[in-house]
């Protein structure tokens, strides 16, 4: 088992371009390995986020952060903030 780390430096105010980049580096290393690097994920149990309505759809912003923060209970999707803080393990 293994705590997936991210370095963040709270003290510098990043350029979109900057958080662009550690946002695709967190993607690859934690959401690539089900949802593919691609989007198009292994549906059923992994689904595709390329064409999700979360993502790309009608379904409000707020819920695509909620979602990238904490995750989807009940499923493998566990959330930024518990990877940020370390608490997850694989």
């Amino acid at each position: 088992l293994k705590v997936i780390e991210t370095k963040v430096d709270l003290d510098k105010t990043y350029t979109r371009t900057e958080l662009m980049k550690k946002d695709e580096e967190t993607y690859n290393k934690v959401c690539a390995a089900c949802h593919k690097v691609d989007g198009t994920g292994m549906p059923p149990v992994f689904p595709a986020l390329k064409t999700s309505s979360v993502v790309v759809g009608s379904d409000s912003i707020s819920r695509h952060i909620e979602i990238i923060l904490y995750g989807v209970p009940g499923s493998a999707c566990i959330g930024f903030i518990k990877i940020h803080f370390g608490f997850y393990y694989f």
